[in-house]
């Protein structure tokens, strides 16, 4: 089996753990309840190949930011999550992808774009971004349950194009490891 390690970070209240718990048990959690940190495992085939992931939902809180280093440092994937509702959540993105000193291997999400009539970061202001700090981009609803890359998709495609994504980008999925060449 390939395990692979999924750090998610974020602002607090972009929805990290909301899109974490969609995927994981298939549910929303309507409440906020700030994370400090929670980890999960799951299990997935990707092109019939069996993978096993360790996924790290970190906290978004400013008193907690040093704690995330060590997460960093053990993980091989990242997903920055920020909300299309908060400017201010865009705007740390760039503080997040600083932390992180692979080159690849980094998706940027810009979540609950169910909520277009609330929307302060536009669809190709994120896309920009991400091209420009090295990233893939796509727009999800934790409530609602997509995700939207080219075209709309079931949300549990962020973790498939996340690993199939960076695989193609010269990432070698090794047993019990993922490792870059």
């Amino acid at each position: 089996m390939n395990n692979c390690k999924i750090c998610i970070l974020g602002s607090g209240g972009s929805g990290k753990s909301s899109i974490t718990i969609q995927l994981m048990n298939n549910t929303f959690v309507e409440s906020y309840d700030p994370t400090i940190i929670d980890t999960y495992r799951k299990q997935i085939i990707i092109n019939d190949v069996l993978y096993l992931l360790d996924i790290v939902d970190t906290s978004g809180q400013e008193e907690y930011i040093g704690m995330i280093d060590q997460y960093i440092n053990s993980c091989n994937f990242f997903i920055i999550v920020y909300s299309i509702t908060s400017r201010q959540s865009f705007d740390e993105v760039s503080k997040y992808r600083e932390k992180i000193t692979l080159e690849n291997n980094c998706l940027l999400i810009g979540n609950k774009c169910d909520l277009e009539n609330e929307r302060q970061v536009y669809y190709e202001e994120g896309k920009d971004l991400a091209k420009t700090l090295n990233m893939d981009f796509c727009e999800s609803s934790a409530k609602e349950k997509y995700c939207i890359f080219d075209e709309k998709k079931d949300l549990s495609e962020i973790f498939n194009f996340l690993i199939t994504n960076n695989i193609k980008k010269d990432v070698k999925i090794k047993k019990n490891k993922c490792v870059l060449l």
